[in-house]
């Protein structure tokens, strides 16, 4: 029965041939002589075709650029990214014949006199030495600083956060009170035996006993409490939580995938470019030497640090185990910010009259 999917049928082996001279005609490229044959003539020699798909996509990548493949050659020769643009660089990176390609192509033509703009274009690359490695490295180093801001950035709101979360004192004043409460956070054999500050205390505090008001739960109690006993420290802790926000922005797998991406494409051209002797690969070699390797080292060592203040941040807390992640603390602490929102003054007066002189008071420490 034959097959009522048109991509099906598709699949089948029916060949298909695209005539790319014709669809290059539509771009209006002046001067055209020469096919997209097998072979082309070319100052009165012959020479093996470079693939015609690769030719059509440079021949396109040169009309947007509005410039001579000569003039292309000298700027990448001179390694002036501005003048090119990365995109370009890409576009160029991607349209290039395959290695396996380029050996068929005999250098030993008068290209000057090619009228194909895409076939002088990449001869004339092919004259300069290591050229793909020069297209790459430059790349790499117009793309290194974004990159480079990309990843220090998060890690330095992490390591603030971990930093300020571990000597804050007002947040000390709120785990106090909720150590005073340990008759009501800690459940089965725990129960009226607060032992400390645990990041099980920070779960149950969110989540113990809704008060008779509604939405109002034990956190907001207690910082309704420190607003009114310790308004120093209830302001601190305010300002404190903006740093902690600021850090759960940050996806830690992310930036550590961006590290390992960015020192793989590092270390796979230094080591190109380290056994070369032409002045050009030794010039980018210092480049990279200069100015690319101390930044390299610099954000290893940073994300060396935003690890151990992620685990003095589980140890603060009491968390162990290798299966807890230290940055969901972070994240939980965020939580304190939305309850803080809440916290209003007309809350905290109809809350706080509602309770004894007694329940008042057995929070002041």
């Amino acid at each position: 029965m034959e097959s009522r999917n048109v991509w099906k049928k598709c699949q089948s082996g029916l060949t298909i041939n695209i005539d790319y001279d014709m669809l290059e005609s539509l771009f209006e490229f002046p001067n055209r002589i020469n096919s997209f044959g097998s072979e082309n003539e070319c100052g009165g020699q012959k020479f093996t075709n470079i693939d015609p798909k690769k030719l059509f996509s440079m021949n396109i990548i040169l009309r947007r650029m509005k410039r001579a493949p000569e003039e292309i050659c000298d700027l990448i020769k001179t390694q002036n990214v501005s003048a090119l643009t990365v995109d370009a660089l890409k576009q160029i990176q991607r349209a290039l014949p395959s290695i396996i390609d380029e050996t068929k192509i005999v250098k030993s033509i008068d290209f000057s006199t090619c009228a194909n703009p895409a076939e002088r274009f990449i001869l004339l690359l092919m004259e300069i030495p290591h050229y793909r490695l020069l297209i790459r490295s430059m790349i790499f180093m117009e793309e290194f600083e974004s990159t480079y801001s990309t990843i220090i950035e998060p890690v330095f709101k992490v390591m603030k956060a971990c930093d300020t979360v571990i000597n804050s004192t007002a947040l000390v004043v709120l785990m106090k009170s909720i150590l005073l409460c340990g008759n009501f956070l800690n459940k089965g054999s725990r129960v009226g035996n607060a032992f400390g500050a645990d990041i099980s205390n920070l779960h149950f505090c969110l989540n113990t006993l809704k008060g008779k008001t509604s939405d109002f739960n034990l956190l907001m109690f207690l910082l309704c409490t420190m607003k009114i006993s310790y308004p120093k420290e209830y302001a601190t802790l305010m300002s404190e939580m903006f740093i902690i926000e600021d850090s759960i922005k940050t996806n830690i797998q992310e930036i550590i995938d961006e590290m390992t991406n960015l020192e793989k494409s590092y270390e796979g051209i230094t080591m190109c470019l380290d056994p070369l002797s032409d002045e050009t690969s030794r010039m980018i070699f210092r480049n990279f030497n200069e100015i690319i390797t101390p930044k390299i080292k610099t954000l290893r060592s940073l994300i060396v640090d935003m690890n151990m203040n992620l685990d003095k941040l589980g140890q603060y807390f009491c968390v162990s185990g290798s299966n807890i992640n230290k940055f969901d603390i972070l994240c939980l602490l965020n939580e304190f910010k939305h309850e803080i929102s809440y916290v209003r003054s007309v809350d905290i007066l109809m809350i706080l009259s509602t309770k004894t002189s007694k329940s008042n008071n057995f929070l002041k420490f």
